[in-house]
């Protein structure tokens, strides 16, 4: 399968503000847990992958019978907190409902999951939401440290238009494999909101066996 890029539209956005300088900011590359879909409307900061609630005791949770469950906030910061459809949330400081879930729909106030997944629990436990989109840590692959290293610009006056291009990046699995992952996230770790600028498909997940490299050859940001 072919890989292929798709940008943010919030990194145009913020690439046409003068808030990214990719010649001099620091660029993060994560790989994404299986089964991770990018959208390029709804996945702008780094908040749209990694959001949190805070502890709070505004969280109740509706067992929707035959149609979707429900996690209520009566503070409605679900949206504040970066929650995007599609979100991989983890549930801790319930009675009955800790546990892991993907987020089928969100507003404010409620987001809805798979049906038969939680059990009716009133708000006043101290609850915890946490998204976490990207792989997890371990054999040889350490959440949110890799770099893309020095991006050079260059004018591209044959196909009209600006490029970024960095060196290959790799992760050597020890102790175990690193994946699956379906795809790769670039984000601006100098912009002030953590701008997501790319995310490459890998055109299937992909895995990297014990002892084996994981890399991402050296690749290429555009400015259109």
């Amino acid at each position: 399968m072919a890989v292929t890029v798709t940008y943010s539209n919030h990194y145009k956005y913020q690439l046409m503000k003068g808030a990214i300088l990719l010649h001099s900011d620091t660029v993060k590359v994560l790989l994404m847990r299986s089964g991770f879909v990018f959208n390029k409307d709804d996945h702008a900061t780094l908040t749209n992958l990694k959001g949190t609630t805070g502890a709070i005791t505004t969280i109740a949770f509706v067992d929707g019978g035959g149609g979707n469950d429900s996690i209520t906030d009566s503070g409605d910061g679900f949206l504040t907190a970066g929650f995007v459809v599609g979100n991989s949330i983890t549930v801790s400081g319930s009675t009955s409902n800790n546990g892991t879930y993907v987020i089928l729909a969100v507003t404010a106030g409620t987001i809805e999951i798979a049906t038969a997944s939680l059990t009716d629990e009133s708000a006043g436990d101290t609850v915890t939401i946490v998204a976490e989109d990207e792989l997890a840590s371990g054999n040889g692959y350490t959440k949110d440290t890799k770099t893309t290293g020095t991006i050079t610009v260059t004018e591209d006056d044959t196909n009209d238009r600006g490029g970024a291009t960095y060196a290959t990046v790799t992760w050597n699995a020890s102790g175990g494999d690193i994946g699956p992952t379906p795809g790769a996230i670039l984000y601006d770790d100098t912009s002030s909101d953590d701008t997501i600028i790319q995310y490459i498909d890998f055109g299937g997940e992909q895995t990297a066996t014990d002892g084996q490299p994981f890399s991402i050859a050296s690749g290429t940001i555009r400015t259109s």
